[in-house]
């Protein structure tokens, strides 16, 4: 079954796609990357590294900047990047897909990406 299959492998880079203009999303968005890029993976004192879109990278609501500042080990090891339609052309960038709310990805990136998820995060923008 599907459902239960198991994947063993180490996930290094995180691509989450949302809408950069839904308030409550860009917020969410955030929690969710900065999650990923702390919490301690593979025997190390740090996460992923994260992919967000780039019209974040100016958000007041995302608040990049403030991101790196408050923590050493993002900044340190440039665990925040930022992702733009040019950047999705090579595969080597993304480990896996995460969209908040699903989206358009699975049609644009199946091909590029293999491992997609899709993530409710109890938010409803409708």
């Amino acid at each position: 079954m599907v459902g239960r299959t198991v994947i063993k492998t180490k996930i290094k880079s995180v691509m989450i796609v949302t809408k950069a203009r839904d308030h409550g999303l860009v917020q969410l968005t955030r929690d969710l990357a900065k999650w990923l890029m702390t919490s301690p993976r593979h025997g190390k004192p740090y996460g992923v590294k994260v992919y967000v879109d780039a019209k974040l990278e100016k958000s007041s609501r995302f608040d990049a900047d403030g991101l790196c500042k408050d923590d050493e080990i993002i900044r340190e090891k440039g665990l925040l990047k930022f992702w733009t339609p040019e950047t999705c052309v090579f595969a080597d960038n993304f480990d896996i897909v995460i969209t908040v709310p699903l989206y358009f990805v699975y049609a644009n990136y199946s091909s590029v990406v293999t491992a997609q998820c899709c993530i409710h995060l109890g938010y409803s923008s409708g």
